[in-house]
């Protein structure tokens, strides 16, 4: 988790050089929404494996070291409330 934040400033950022996939992705969308989850909660594939029962996903995408087939999503504005619900369940009762 280290330099999360300033990652996060530089993927929101409009003016940059292009490096990682999500510099490429942007061109086409948007950041909706940013959640940030420390990863000592192991929460990151299950909350993936539920995305992807409900949106569709580009195979293979993010997820080499995850049970989830994908961790790249795509969702409209209008499936923010489904994604925040998912994510809670997986949150509950983890510290």
């Amino acid at each position: 988790m280290n330099g999360l934040l300033q990652r996060i400033h530089r993927h929101l950022s409009k003016e940059k050089n292009k490096h990682w996939h999500i510099d490429f992705l942007l061109e086409k969308g948007e950041i909706l929404l940013a959640v940030l989850i420390p990863e000592n909660h192991g929460v990151e594939s299950s909350i993936a494996l539920s995305l992807s029962r409900h949106f569709p996903f580009i195979d293979g995408f993010g997820s080499s070291d995850s049970r989830a087939r994908s961790h790249l999503f795509r969702v409209e504005k209008r499936d923010l409330g489904k994604i925040m619900d998912i994510i809670a369940d997986h949150m509950e009762g983890t510290p």
